[in-house]
């Protein structure tokens, strides 16, 4: 029988029951079957992704995610961590995509500890950004190609479903951050956002400045969604997006959405986040998040469980109740049996000390192969910031050139040839692994497809010929045994 029910702790540490329909707050606990909840912050997770075999066992998937995140992802080793996965099916026969999700145990002590300390137990601890499966479980929506769109203040993301199914998410620039890059506070930014947008007629002369600010700004948010769009495409395969949901407060930001528009997407609707039906606007969130959360309790939807506060099983399954249900049936045995309990402590001495030699053993192994992992950590960890030094020069590079080429003409040429680009990528399904422009006059792009499908790179690049592009030539292929990679070059 399904689950009517959940206790939530949002964001204020307040516990909620909810059934679907309302939210309630609770001073104590008295469905002591019903699961608790909570969600956890993009800001405070590690995440990673690999494709993985489907055939796999569950053990060696968890050793080799668990070490992907440590070698791949840059966990610390000296930091306790839990880590937690979702398996998102792939088009290719075999294979799958594992996303797994690492947060700092500490971080879990801290924010629920004072609350688990009242409730003894959180069951659920899910990644906050993956409450839109909801509105598909329970038949909000119709499941589609879509992208929602989070504007929050502390951090912002978009987050991409296939045919009503998560597939990826992308950390965007917050309101914080924004209101600092328009030089204005946070009530301002958004009374800017909801009554004036990003359309030029709505403004007065004297904030001309902060409108193209705003503009730019939001354009390049624009842009990094739909180079996420365009890398997943060869993935999860997948080729438009039905619907963009933004999700702002319950509001619309007059302009922004269209912006895709430009990036091919015009044929896709541009739409407000459906507000669920009897929850207040300043309970939204919390609502989304608990239904997401009553759907994983339900089966619905599917979760990647990130508690390290298990529910705490009834005495007689506990070791101290077999313990004492143990010594009872030997007291009564002793009795009766001398000769028999006398075997059975020998036994069991013998078997302790069995096991305390492996656990000796198993430690030891534990400490050296620790010390190896620290080892090659400290190895990684200096490569990683060497690349972060390089990566910042470059971004300080392309920021500059950026600003001393950002006027609209010039903004609208580099997006056409986006555009084209796009169109051509789109029309025969080719998945872009790189996509560079040199301010308005060339690209790069690094395309990638099936080997027997390489012909149609060629038919990409004779309709970029066609729409007037006076350079369009490979630099670079290379290939594997299956895919095809090629380098394309496009100038005007």
């Amino acid at each position: 029988m399904r689950a009517n029910a959940i206790h939530f702790i949002n964001d204020a540490g307040t516990l909620l029951r909810f059934d679907g329909v309302q939210l309630t707050p609770l001073k104590s606990i008295k469905e002591r079957d019903a699961a608790c909840c909570a969600v956890v912050p993009l800001a405070a997770l590690r995440t990673h992704g690999v494709r993985i075999d489907k055939e796999i066992s569950p053990e060696k998937l968890e050793i080799q995610t668990e070490m992907s995140m440590y070698e791949e992802a840059g966990l610390n080793a000296e930091v306790a961590y839990k880590i937690a996965s979702l398996p998102i099916d792939l088009p290719a026969a075999g294979e799958r995509y594992i996303e797994s999700y690492a947060v700092e145990s500490g971080y879990l002590r801290e924010r629920f500890g004072k609350t688990v300390s009242k409730i003894s137990h959180l069951d659920w601890i899910v990644p906050a950004f993956l409450r839109y499966e909801a509105l598909y479980a329970f038949e909000k929506i119709e499941r589609r190609n879509d992208l929602f769109i989070y504007l929050g203040e502390t951090e912002s993301y978009a987050v991409m479903f296939k045919d009503g199914h998560y597939i990826s998410h992308r950390s965007i620039m917050n309101l914080t951050e924004l209101a600092q890059k328009v030089d204005v506070d946070l009530p301002t930014l958004r009374t800017m956002l909801v009554q004036k947008g990003l359309e030029s007629e709505r403004y007065e002369p004297a904030d001309f400045l902060k409108m193209s600010t705003l503009q730019q700004e939001l354009s390049k948010v624009a842009e990094r969604i739909a180079h996420a769009i365009s890398h997943k495409r060869g993935i999860f395969g997948f080729d438009h997006v039905d619907r963009f949901y933004l999700d702002f407060d319950g509001s619309a930001i007059p302009g922004f959405l269209e912006i895709f528009a430009n990036y091919g997407f015009d044929a896709a609707k541009y739409l407000t986040l459906p507000q669920l039906e009897g929850i207040e606007r300043a309970q939204h969130d919390d609502a989304l998040c608990a239904l997401y959360l009553l759907g994983i309790v339900q089966g619905r939807c599917h979760g990647a469980n990130l508690s390290i506060f298990e529910r705490r099983p009834p005495f007689y399954q506990t070791h101290g109740g077999l313990f004492f249900a143990t010594l009872a049936a030997s007291a009564l045995l002793a009795l009766a049996y001398p000769l028999y309990a006398l075997y059975t402590l020998e036994g069991l001495e013998e078997r302790s000390m069995q096991l305390e030699a492996q656990v000796s053993t198993m430690e030891s192994m534990g400490k050296k192969l620790q010390e190896k992992l620290k080892s090659v950590r400290e190895e990684r960890d200096a490569l990683v910031l060497e690349e972060r030094r390089i990566h910042e020069q470059i971004e300080s590079f392309a920021l500059l050139v950026d600003a001393l080429s950002a006027q609209r003409v010039t903004t609208r040429q580099r997006q056409v040839m986006m555009e084209d680009i796009n169109a051509a990528l789109a029309r025969y399904k080719l998945s872009s692994k790189l996509m560079e422009c040199n301010a308005t006059q060339s690209c790069r792009v690094q395309l990638i497809s099936e080997y027997q499908k390489r012909d149609d790179i060629a038919k990409f690049m004779k309709q970029l010929l066609e729409r007037g592009y006076r350079h369009v030539a490979t630099r670079e292929i290379r290939r594997d045994e299956h895919i095809y990679e090629s380098m394309i070059e496009v100038a005007r």
